[in-house]
């Protein structure tokens, strides 16, 4: 379980950089699609289409490390009503059961998406690019949230940084 949870700390810590690499090209791309529009006349289409591809790759891309050390939002109200350790630990059974099913809902629907995606040759408005590699990796990111949610639940609802 240990060496598990290990490879799955490196696996979402990579992908969260990959998130920021996603995020640095995303800005630098309307910045520079800013200065072409309003100072030179000459707007890049296929910019904002690249910028907002990125911004929807990088917010799936984060989304398993937020899971897996705990730093999505919750709701911390209700956490700071119970003080029992107990409940708390079910609540985040809950959290992620829900979670866990929501990831799985949509890794299905997503990866239906891409496949017909695929056979109908679905492209991006400006860039062509195939829609179905867009599809496949939000699916992928929903398998691997799914998969941090499995393992928390072994870890008896303890967060990779809880130790």
């Amino acid at each position: 379980m240990k060496a598990f949870s290990k490879i799955m700390s490196v696996l979402t810590k990579a992908m969260l950089t990959a998130a920021g690499i996603f995020c640095i090209f995303s800005t630098l791309f309307c910045c520079i699609n800013v200065v072409m529009r309003y100072f030179f006349n000459m707007p890049l289409s296929y910019m904002d289409e690249l910028a907002l591809y990125f911004v929807v790759i990088l917010v799936f891309l984060a989304m398993p490390y937020l899971e897996l050390f705990d730093d999505q939002l919750c709701i911390s109200t209700i956490l700071s009503w119970v003080k029992s350790e107990k409940w708390l630990r079910l609540l985040v059974y809950i959290r992620g059961l829900i979670t866990f099913v929501l990831a799985s809902i949509m890794t299905i629907a997503g990866y239906d998406v891409a496949v017909r995606s695929f056979n109908r040759n679905v492209i991006t408005a400006v860039l062509r690019f195939p829609k179905g590699v867009l599809y496949g990796v939000t699916a992928i990111c929903f398998v691997i949230a799914a998969i941090s949610w499995i393992l928390i639940m072994f870890r008896k609802g303890r967060y990779i940084n809880d130790g």
